[in-house]
């Protein structure tokens, strides 16, 4: 009875980690720590089991391996099974029979191949799905929900450290004619060159999506406004200057509204500051920027002037 203990010491550890694992991903939402606890919990008990109760307690190595493979990224999750593997044999060399030794390593190295195989798919498949979901397909921007995203992570950040951040809404200048003279198909084809002229006149810090229609946004990261408003400028004299064979090289231009994050606001009331900015610089003639906070605008891009 008493060789018994150990072992329900081990369940009883086992059990009481794998219920503060959950208690902290249920108050934090992260699972990023859980995985590699669950993981490591998981080998642990493994080899506490083996150890304690002997070779015939092998069997509960497969679901060891499976479920290695399913918390940790395939490549991390092949290391750690791969020295979790070696350990098993190690401890199981002695007491099999050599045949009996054969088949659990031939086994469990096939359990491996299939687990590792299993898992780099199911990442790329992952991948694809994540890049599909937070891609726009026409213009090959982040979409709004990659925006939203990108937007929480900065929530995130700016409680631990402060970060300038720049946010620039810009908006296609009379793009309606565009469809009604030549058609959605060329509107589509003119949305997807001006997104490669978005991309090409930012930095590689900074961030491009696709707010919906003929609207952007640009997050611009650790930048002043001033600094903000001089990219800015750079990409509507970029538009401007930019050849567009879909409508037989007619000028194109944007307006757009730039605010820079205070941290006394929420994220919702800066987008709203600068879409807010983005309707001033359309109803001051367009091709131009207004920034918000400043009460300066940027004229024809290339002049600032005071208002």
């Amino acid at each position: 009875m008493q060789q018994d203990y150990p072992i329900a010491l081990l369940n009883i550890t086992a059990t009481l980690v794998t219920l503060t694992v959950f208690v902290q991903v249920f108050l934090t939402k992260k699972t990023s720590f859980a995985r590699w606890m669950l993981s490591v919990l998981s080998a642990m008990t493994l080899l506490g089991t083996i150890y304690l109760k002997g070779a015939d307690q092998l069997f509960w190595a497969y679901p060891t391996l499976a479920t290695i493979f399913y918390m940790l990224s395939a490549h991390i999750a092949a290391l750690v099974a791969g020295i979790i593997l070696a350990v098993v044999i190690v401890f199981v060399y002695s007491v099999l029979a050599p045949i009996h030794l054969s088949t659990a390593i031939a086994t469990l190295i096939l359990t491996y191949a299939f687990a590792y195989a299993f898992s780099v798919k199911m990442q790329r498949k992952n991948h694809q799905l994540r890049n599909s979901a937070f891609t726009d397909s026409l213009t090959s921007l982040g979409n709004r929900r990659a925006l939203d995203e990108r937007l929480q992570v900065i929530e995130e950040t700016r409680k631990k450290q402060p970060i300038e951040y720049c946010l620039l809404v810009i908006d296609i200048d009379f793009f309606k004619s565009i469809n009604d003279e030549f058609g959605h198909v060329t509107g589509d084809q003119v949305l997807s060159a001006f997104a490669n002229v978005l991309k090409l006149g930012i930095r590689g810090k900074d961030e491009a999506f696709r707010y919906g229609g003929e609207e952007f946004v640009i997050i611009l990261e650790k930048t002043e406004l001033l600094n903000g408003v001089t990219i800015s400028q750079n990409l509507l004299k970029d538009i401007e200057a930019s050849n567009w064979p879909h409508i037989n090289d007619k000028v194109i231009t944007a307006s757009g509204g730039i605010a820079q994050l205070n941290e006394s606001e929420t994220i919702a009331q800066w987008i709203a500051r600068a879409d807010k900015a983005l309707y001033q610089a359309k109803d001051c003639g367009r091709n131009n920027v207004i920034a918000a906070q400043c009460n300066f605008k940027i004229q024809n891009p290339f002049k600032i002037v005071s208002s």
